[in-house]
C-alpha cells in the first residue's frame, strides 16, 4: 500500500529544533493519533463519494503542502535539517515551468 502515513511522523521528527524536539514531537504524535482515531470513526458514516471526495482533497493539499513548504532533507545531518527549515522559503512556480510542462 502506498499512501501519506509515514510522512507526519518524518516531518514532524525534523521541523522543530533540537531544543524543543522532543516535547514538541510528543504533542503532534498525540495530535496524530487523535486526528487518526476521529478519522476512523467519521469516514465509515460519511456516504462513500463524500469519503473518497474528503480523501482526494487531502491528499491534494497533502501534494501542495510538500510541493511549495518543505524543504529537501535527504542526507542532511540534524544540524543542517535545522538550518533548512530555518532559511527555506516558499518555492514559487514560474509560468515557465508550467509552459515547458504542458508542451509535452
Amino acid at each position: 500500500a502506498f499512501g501519506w502515513g509515514p510522512l507526519p511522523w518524518t516531518v514532524c521528527s525534523e521541523i522543530f529544533p533540537t531544543k524543543y524536539r522532543s516535547k514538541a514531537t510528543a504533542v503532534t504524535t498525540a495530535t496524530n493519533w487523535l486526528v487518526n482515531t476521529a478519522v476512523g470513526k467519521v469516514f465509515p458514516l460519511l456516504p462513500l463519494a463524500t469519503a473518497f471526495a474528503i480523501f482526494a482533497a487531502a491528499c491534494f493539499a497533502a501534494c501542495a503542502t510538500v510541493f511549495f513548504f518543505q524543504p529537501e532533507t535527504a542526507n542532511l545531518g540534524m544540524e543542517q535539517i535545522d538550518e533548512a527549515f530555518e532559511s527555506h522559503r516558499v518555492r514559487r512556480v514560474s509560468a515557465k515551468l508550467w509552459s515547458r510542462s504542458t508542451r509535452r
